[in-house]
């Protein structure tokens, strides 16, 4: 237990943050094209109680043509539909 310590703080000194520490929004909330992601704010019951709320955008895995390759990416709704991402 000590050792473990030992090592975050080490780690921490060296500027690396241990991956228990690291937070933020997931790679899979995120649209590879336009880069849409998590919107955050609060939300407001009729009783006017605020508590925070997280919108997160709609994002599909598909299989992608890229140069002529077949590649998985997460690409957003809004994208698909605009056409920017030509399916596989």
């Amino acid at each position: 237990m000590i050792s473990f310590i030992i090592s975050v703080i080490v780690k921490n000194v060296l500027g690396e943050k241990p991956k228990f520490l690291q937070g933020g929004v997931s790679t899979m909330a995120v649209c590879q094209i336009c880069n849409k992601g998590a919107h955050f704010g609060i939300k407001v019951s009729h009783s006017h109680r605020r508590s925070n709320k997280m919108w997160k955008s709609n994002v599909k895995s598909v299989k992608v043509n890229v140069n002529g390759n077949n590649k998985k990416m997460y690409v957003c709704t809004s994208c698909l539909r605009s056409g920017k991402v030509e399916r596989a």
